[in-house]
């Protein structure tokens, strides 16, 4: 049985998709906004045997809970530069590495990263590797969003690439695992680490967003240069 957690759980989008590829897992969701729940029983199909869900913050949720029960903890909570500081910090991840398995990992989506300004998921990449013995990471189609991997276990590449062999490649989800793979790799940037004193992610993610948003205007303002030379 794989037991899952999923920090910032939204409308229950990721618990139907784990039941439907992995059919012997559980999930427990948490998130903090009670509309957001209601919205993925009414809209989502979120059914009360897709996950049990807890409607509080993430941190307190697991400071209630006893360690060592997970095998992954899925964090979504980040949501551009609304990084709910508590959930980035030092003191949170070793909460979080007390609640995995022995084995287990931890997945980290961070939506905030632009063509030449990666501050935040370096930071929080940074933060993870002053807790885990392990961290990859690995760059998204999008520019945007990147996944970090985070775990206790020496050796979750070679763990990653024998588990795929027993994934049918007719399965939809081949071909995105078949992506992780070849794209997984170490950081290259650099980052601070975040602690509960100092976790300054108002600041950097507004950094991220200046850039992103430069970037884009450039190239707007390039699209109208063209579009006006052919008038």
């Amino acid at each position: 049985m794989l037991k899952t957690l999923v920090l910032g759980f939204g409308g229950g989008t990721f618990a139907k998709l784990c039941h439907h590829f992995f059919p012997n897992s559980t999930v427990d969701g948490v998130e903090i906004d009670p509309k957001i729940i209601q919205l993925g029983y009414k809209y989502f199909d979120l059914k009360l045997s897709d996950a049990r869900v807890y409607n509080e913050d993430g941190r307190a949720f697991l400071s209630r809970q006893p360690p060592g029960k997970y095998d992954v903890i899925f964090l979504d909570a980040f949501q551009d530069v609304t990084v709910p500081f508590h959930m980035a910090t030092q003191e949170f991840f070793e909460i979080v590495r007390d609640h995995l398995a022995l084995g287990g990992c931890v997945v980290v989506n961070v939506n905030l990263r632009a063509k030449h300004n990666s501050e935040m998921s370096d930071t929080i990449t940074q933060t993870l590797q002053s807790v885990f013995r392990t961290v990859k990471i690995c760059k998204t189609e999008s520019e945007m969003n990147i996944v970090i991997f985070a775990s206790n276990e020496n050796k979750i590449e070679k763990n990653f690439d024998g588990n795929l062999k027993y994934i049918d490649s007719q399965n939809p989800i081949f071909s995105e695992l078949v992506f992780v793979q070849q794209n997984l790799a170490d950081r290259t940037g650099k980052g601070i680490v975040l602690t509960d004193d100092i976790a300054p992610v108002e600041l950097i993610g507004h950094r991220v967003m200046s850039d992103l948003l430069s970037e884009n205007m450039k190239a707007l303002v390039a699209l109208l240069i063209v579009s006006l030379r052919k008038v």
